[in-house]
């Protein structure tokens, strides 16, 4: 339990907050300034003195464990710490983390960044995972202008300048992109005020004062990248400078669950896919695993498949309208791109599916041929037409569907000759639909509905929330309604949002639905944390939720995750919408 720390913005694993001390400190911060050890217990005993002033963070008598100590050692002589009405921290391994009642804690084995990447990442992230949500997480000795991103990504609070300060002592010159010898580097590219002032070169000391300068530009960097959501696409090109913090970075996101768990639903921002790590993105698999496992066509009619545009949402693409006038709603359209696998029309407004932008160059890498027509065939398992018709460019988009169909008993037919926009191919697609009739706009607005609530709240939420209901809306279901309004769908994300009627229908059915149950009282505009008694596991940010209590009954949007709802002190857990008093 913390009182003097807050999250208060997160970007996946990466957060802001605010250390509450006389003088608050937003993080992630460097802490040299405002840190007070009360030192190592190996020798003797220390005890603690009063502690009157909230101006420090304390960090406990400890006895700190190099990586590698066993587990007999470590419990024999690990101190729990105790628990002050003061901001402390507590200084922990990987083994012995867990929730010790302080506001921060200093990861003794952390020095051991230069070691396997590996096993770096794994102790972070076991860490992480071990100690509260709402809790600060202190690194020392190891941040440097090149790997403090990743470590925020990771979850990491705060810092200090110690390893940059011994690497410029050294002659080491640190960047964002790696450590120069200083007498190489005959122009300083840094405009900071000590390079500056040394245009003949830096003495060690100079060297040292320009990491930290370094250091903490870099941080104010990553801070605006939080800001803006876009942290992940900037460490994606960061870290190519170093193979081990990109063998690290792989490392973390092969730990799926760390990453997901702390990801939002969605979010307003776009992002960059660029490389073949995007493709590893928890909003990219988790769009992907939707897809397959929520996703059911409802279409009696062929299958066409068609390539993307960079334009998004598909529909305000000058080449999808062309799409859309020769298939004129007597066939299923499904985009085929990368990095999101396939797009079924109903879900083109869902978030990731209008919000990321990628390079559009024709060439497809093996990774994404692979991985792409593994998708398809894995949708197509589940998913039954009449006929296949690709409607798709030579090259990997064909490849793609060449594999992923090579086992079917389904005719395929290719009905472009030489651009999918040509006048002869676009020709071509309407003739080899013209046996076909077209569907009605309510079936359209009925499969759109459907489809976006199983995606959204699970298989099967589609039929019990829109079963009969009438829509309002030219294109898209914006609201629809039985004897009341149940949802109004979010352009922005493509997701819907539940009236209270909505959300009784979905908590009288036989779904699993994202529930948190709170104390005895009526939330009024949100739900803070400490009002949760329980949360769904599953539940993520961004999650349309059901609370319920004693006094009360609500629905709104999830800010925290399910975990975090139930561990964490201060904060907004939902922020709520529709509210029934009982």
């Amino acid at each position: 339990m913390t009182k003097y720390f807050e999250i208060i913005q997160r970007d996946g694993t990466a957060r802001l907050g605010e250390l509450k001390l006389s003088d608050p400190i937003q993080t992630p911060a460097l802490c040299d300034d405002f840190i007070h050890t009360l030192e190592s217990s190996w020798a003797t005993d220390k005890e603690v003195p009063p502690l009157t002033s909230t101006d420090k963070l304390s960090i406990l008598p400890y006895r700190n464990f190099p990586s590698g100590t066993g587990p007999l050692i470590e419990n024999a002589f690990f101190i729990k710490p105790q628990k002050l009405d003061h901001p402390t921290a507590s200084v922990i391994s990987p083994r012995t983390a867990s929730n010790l009642g302080t506001d921060a804690y200093v990861l003794s084995t952390s020095q051991s960044i230069n070691g396997s990447p590996k096993n770096f990442s794994t102790e972070i992230i076991q860490t992480r995972m071990s100690i509260p949500h709402d809790s600060l997480l202190y690194t020392p000795a190891i941040a440097t202008p090149q790997n403090i991103a990743f470590l925020v990504y990771m979850g990491v609070d705060l810092f200090d300048t110690t390893s940059a300060v011994l690497l410029g002592l050294q002659g080491h010159y640190l960047l964002s992109t790696g450590h120069y010898p200083i007498d190489s580097m005959t122009d300083l590219p840094c405009p900071c005020p000590i390079c500056s002032s040394h245009p003949t070169g830096l003495t060690n000391l100079a060297c040292a004062e320009h990491n930290i300068n370094t250091l903490k530009s870099e941080l104010n960097l990553v801070k605006n990248h939080i800001k803006s959501n876009t942290l992940r696409e900037y460490l994606e090109g960061q870290i190519r400078h170093s193979t081990w913090l990109t063998a690290a970075f792989r490392y973390v996101d092969s730990d799926h669950l760390y990453l997901e768990q702390r990801t939002p639903i969605s979010r307003r921002t776009n992002f960059i896919s660029t490389t073949d790590d995007s493709m590893n993105r928890v909003e990219v698999l988790r769009f992907q695993n939707r897809v397959i496992n929520r996703y059911r066509n409802n279409f009696q009619v062929p299958l066409v498949l068609v390539p993307c545009s960079s334009k998004k949402p598909y529909s305000k693409s000058k080449s999808h309208r062309f799409f859309h006038q020769s298939i004129n709603f007597r066939a299923h359209k499904i985009t085929i791109s990368s990095p999101l696998g396939i797009i079924p029309q109903e879900l083109e407004m869902t978030y990731p599916a209008q919000h990321y932008d990628t390079t559009v160059t024709g060439n497809w890498s093996p990774t994404e041929i692979d991985t792409i027509s593994g998708i398809l065939s894995q949708y197509l398992e589940f998913n039954s037409y009449p006929r296949i018709i690709a409607h798709v460019p030579p090259g990997g988009y064909k490849t793609i569907v060449e594999i992923a169909t090579k086992n079917l008993n389904i005719p395929v037919e290719y009905t472009v000759e030489d651009h999918p926009t040509s006048s002869s191919s676009l020709q071509k697609l309407s003739e080899s639909l013209s046996s076909e009739s077209s569907f009605s706009r309510h079936a359209r607005m009925l499969n759109m509905a459907q489809a976006i609530a199983d995606y959204q709240f699970g298989i099967g939420a589609g039929n019990i929330l829109f079963k009969d209901c009438t829509f309002k809306g030219k294109f898209f279901p914006k609201r629809i309604f039985d004897t009341n309004q149940i949802a109004t769908l979010i352009p922005e994300y493509g997701l819907f949002s539940l009236t209270l009627h909505g959300a009784h229908k979905l908590k009288n059915s036989n779904l699993p639905f994202q529930s948190v149950m709170i104390d005895n009282f009526v939330p009024k505009g949100s739900v803070l944390a400490p009002g949760v008694v329980s949360a769904s596991e599953t539940i993520r940010s961004g999650d349309e939720v059901i609370v319920s209590g004693p006094m009360a009954f609500a629905v709104g949007k999830a800010i925290m995750n399910g975990p975090e709802m139930e561990q964490s002190t201060r904060g907004v857990a939902v922020d709520v919408r529709h509210v029934e008093k009982y």
